[in-house]
Order: structure tokens, then sequence, then C-alpha cells
């Protein structure tokens, strides 16, 4: 099956996320603590769940509630896909009314379109016994310590996933992947603190690709202040760098907010990576981190599981263009620590260049600006100016794109601090490079343009990108807000110089009326003497 999802499912989702997905439904009750009570040790599958035996007696399992609580039991299957004429579901399902220790496989073997999932079962996982199933849940909510979905040929549809009561949810393991997911709501990852997070791996798409992913998310939240605990983990829920993750998967997210962030764990034999495309149809920020390693952010030295960031803000047409969009996503979280770089198509991204993790290489910064993009923008959003990042190679192609670089007042306001890109190779490629300066908060940078005044950029201008090289010749870069600036009444012009060290950017004086015809008078009597020399 191939996952095909427009983002205008993503455009809905702030509708999604505001009202019910479905009507009001009747809640069919699976009685896993029954099960639990009399120490049920078999895995269960939806066909054969109707009652077990039981000391020669039949023990029914599924049943609903009237008001005052009275349990009627069923003596046939509930219809789990049963709707009404709008297509509305008209049931939901809960495992359990209160928390138990029980912890089995339930597989369904039949479609499912239900309005919610409750689950109060430890450690009890759903999945589907083939993808001739379908499955479409409004709400996923955990209310113990571990819930979620799995099944490599598992297609889950859900609105949203509700761990408010501090449970943990998987959406697949590494040895129990999901095969696609549709999140149309919000992931809320409040999770407890016994270790694990709230955990994705979804890697079963045909040929998938950023084009074509395995899931696509709406929105990402965390409330929680703890750091470790705000963490969408990648292939392994719980601490630890012993088990290898070793699929791919490409998943859109259209938001990350508040605390959220992720982590791609995995032994230091693993060759999988997640890459994620942040699709932002608005401006999003979080205060999360970017990891590779553990939850307490511990990494191995040599290895692991990667993560790779793409910045494409953008919506989708039904037949497949894309329409692109200005939206920013902000991670501001004190780790960044990832491998897999970083590829700027459209909107902004921008991550914190004083984290834990920013010296280490971070693999290549791509500027590729799609063509109809009204930018593609990487920068920073430190607390204080003056950070580096670090990355491998500059790569420049199609429309190139555009580094932000923040100035302010050093402490003793004598002169002016920037941030700064350190790349231990070189810049290759070709195309426009903007180097955008702004002020410490990203507005108007006028007040500071002065301390960049020189006679000489290439003597004295500002370092603001260092590399082994200088960048190749189809690299060319330039600024957009002041091209041009007046200060004390002179004329000033941009420059920046392309050295075999670095990018040096000044600010040099127009020459006057006079200067300028006299520059234009040498040049055109050397280009006399030159025709008079191939004569």
């Amino acid at each position: 099956m191939k996952l095909h999802i427009s983002t205008n499912a993503l455009a809905a989702a702030a509708f999604l996320s505001a009202t019910p997905l479905f009507l009001a439904a009747e809640t069919y009750y699976f009685d896993t603590n029954t099960l639990g009570s009399i120490g049920y040790s078999s895995n269960i599958v939806f066909s054969q769940s109707l009652s077990i035996e039981n000391g020669g007696d039949t023990v029914y399992l599924w049943y609903t509630k009237s008001d005052d609580g009275t349990k009627t039991y069923l003596t046939e299957l509930p219809n789990l896909s049963e709707t009404d004429s709008q297509g509305n579901p008209l049931h939901s399902i809960s495992f359990g009314e209160s928390m138990i220790n029980f912890s089995r496989t339930f597989t369904f073997d039949t479609d499912i379109n239900v309005e919610r999932i409750d689950n109060f079962a430890t450690n009890f996982v759903p999945r589907m016994q083939s993808g001739d199933y379908s499955i479409s849940v409004g709400t996923i909510s955990g209310h113990s310590y571990y819930t979620g979905f799995y099944g490599n040929t598992t297609n889950l549809v859900v609105g949203d996933i509700d761990n408010a009561s501090g449970s943990v949810t998987n959406l697949g393991t590494t040895s129990n992947p999901l095969k696609s997911l549709l999140l149309t709501g919000t992931w809320n990852l409040t999770a407890n603190g016994g270790g694990a997070r709230s955990c994705l791996y979804v890697t079963g798409v045909e040929n998938h690709s950023i084009d074509n992913p395995d899931a696509v998310i709406n929105r990402v939240y965390s409330s929680n202040s703890n750091a470790s605990y705000s963490l969408l983990s990648y292939g392994i829920c719980y601490t630890g760098l012993t088990q290898a993750i070793n699929e791919d998967s490409y998943t859109w997210f259209n938001s990350f907010e508040e605390t959220a962030g992720i982590v791609v764990s995995g032994s230091e034999s693993s060759t999988g990576t997640l890459t994620a495309v942040f699709t932002n149809s608005a401006t999003a920020t979080t205060s999360g981190s970017l990891w590779e390693g553990d939850r307490d952010f511990n990494r191995n030295e040599n290895g692991g599981g990667k993560l790779a960031l793409v910045m494409r803000s953008s919506t989708q047409t039904e037949t497949g263009e894309y329409i692109y969009l200005n939206a920013t996503q902000t991670f501001s979280g004190d780790y960044m620590g990832f491998s897999g770089g970083v590829d700027m198509i459209s909107g902004g991204l921008f991550l914190n260049y004083s984290a834990t993790g920013a010296e280490r290489t971070h693999g290549n910064l791509k500027l590729r600006k799609a063509e109809g993009a009204q930018s593609a923008v990487f920068g920073s959003c430190a607390r204080a100016v003056g950070g580096t990042f670090v990355f491998t190679d500059l790569e420049v192609s199609d429309g190139g794109g555009t580094i932000r670089v923040r100035l302010d007042i050093n402490d003793d306001g004598s002169d002016i601090v920037l941030d700064t890109l350190t790349f231990t190779g070189k810049a290759v490629g070709g195309g426009e490079v903007t180097i955008s300066l702004t002020n410490y908060d990203g507005n108007d940078p006028y007040d500071y343009l002065a301390y960049l005044i020189t006679d000489d950029v290439a003597a004295n201008g500002r370092k603001i990108i260092s590399w082994s090289e200088a960048a190749e010749g189809g690299i060319t870069f330039t600024t957009d807000l002041y091209k041009t600036f007046e200060y004390n009444g002179i004329q000033y012009i941009f420059e920046a110089y392309n050295g075999a060290d670095g990018l040096y950017i000044g600010y040099v004086q127009v020459p006057e009326p006079a200067e300028w015809a006299a520059a234009f008078g040498v040049l055109a009597l050397a280009a006399a003497a030159l025709r008079r020399r191939r004569r």
C-alpha cells in the first residue's frame, strides 16, 4: 500500500483539535479486569473474545453500562465499525474501567471505526491482524502505564492521542512497527517518570521518501517541564542504547509546540534514520530538544540511530502539487545533538546555537529553496546572540536560501556579537545565499549596522561562516533588507568576501560621483589598452 496523504488533511487539523472528531457514542467495555484477576495468560483475538471458560463456567467479556452503572454482558460480539448515515461511528471501546496489571496483545480481525479507545490495562497493546482490515479512531487515550497500537500491516488513522493522565503511548516499536499512520489532531506526549516515552516507529510505506511519508502527524505537544519526559522517541520507548534501530522512516510534522521534542536512540550498530519533515502551515515554537541518544541526553559516540530535518512549510493539492508557505518552526531546547543534516526547502527553521551538542557536526546544511517558495531561512533562536552551530558541508542548489545572522551588543557595549556557522568541510554547488541581518529578536538590525562599517571587508570584515576552503564560484552571497544604508550622511553598501577560511561581511562607503567617474575612466583606459595589445 502506498500512503499518499494530502496536507489538506493537516490544514483541517485546527478544526479537528477544536471539536470532537465524532459524535457521542455508546461504549463497549472489554473486561480486562476479570482476565487479570483470574491470571489469563494468552494473547487475544477479537473474533474469539466473546467469552472464555473458567472452572467450568462461561465468562462473557464484552459489556455495556447503564447510567446507574449496571453492566449488561453481550452474548454476541459487538459491531465495531457501525456508523450513522453521516459515517460517524456509533461506538467506543474501553479496555477495562480501572487500572489493572494485564500485559497482553489484542488482535483485531475486523474493521474498526470508533469514537474512542480508552485503555486502563498496563502494557495492553492492540494491533490489526492484517492490512485487509481498516482502523479509524477519534481518540486513543491511555490511563495506565503503557498503551498504543502496532503491527507491520496496520494502517492507523487517529484523531488525537491523549496522554494527559500520564501514560505512555507507542505507535510502533523496533520489534513491532506500524505500516502507516495519519494523526489529524494532537499527540499529547505528557508521560510518566518511569523511564519511558511516547514512541513512534512507522516504517512500512512502499518507496517511502520525503514526498511519500510513512506517517503524517498534525501537532505534537507536551506541557511537561522536564525535557526528558517531553520527547517523542523514534523506535525505542525506554531509556538505554542497547537495541539497534535499523529502519528508516519519513514523517511529516505540522507543528511541535510548548516543550515537545524528538529523540532517536539505538545501539552503535544502528543504521536507521528518522527524517522529520516539518510541513508547518502556521508558525510554531517549542522549547523542546532534538537529540540522538537516550532520554537523559547521553549518546553513543560511535554510532546510533540518526535524526535528519527537512523544513518544507507547505500544503498540498489533491493532485499532489505543493503550495509553499512561509511559516517557521523553532526548537529552543537545551540539547541539539543530531547528525542527519538540515534540508531547507521553504519556510524557516530556527535552532538553539548555544545548546549542548551545537558544537557537534550535524551533517550537511542544504539550501535549496523550491520554485515558488517565499523563503528558506535557517538561523539561531538561542536566548543570547553569539552561538555557533556546526555542519559538515554547505550545499547550495535550486533557489538557494537564507542564513539569518542576528546582531547584538557585547557586555561592555564596545562592539557587536553575531551568530555564526562552522562547516568542517566546504561550500559546494551553485545559487544565491542571502545573509539576513537582524537584531537579537529577529527584527530590524539598523541600530547595529554601523558596527559593520569597514574600509576593507577582506581584511577587517566580520566572519560569520567558517569553512575549510573558499566557496565554489557558482555560489553568490548577498543580503536582503539593507543592501545599502546611510550613516552620518554617508551611504554604505553591503559586501561579502568569500575567503579561504570563511565568509566575511561588512559595509563599505559608496564612492562619491566623482570617484565613480574616475573609477570608470580607469576601467575604460584599461579596456582600451587591452584592445591595443590584442591587435
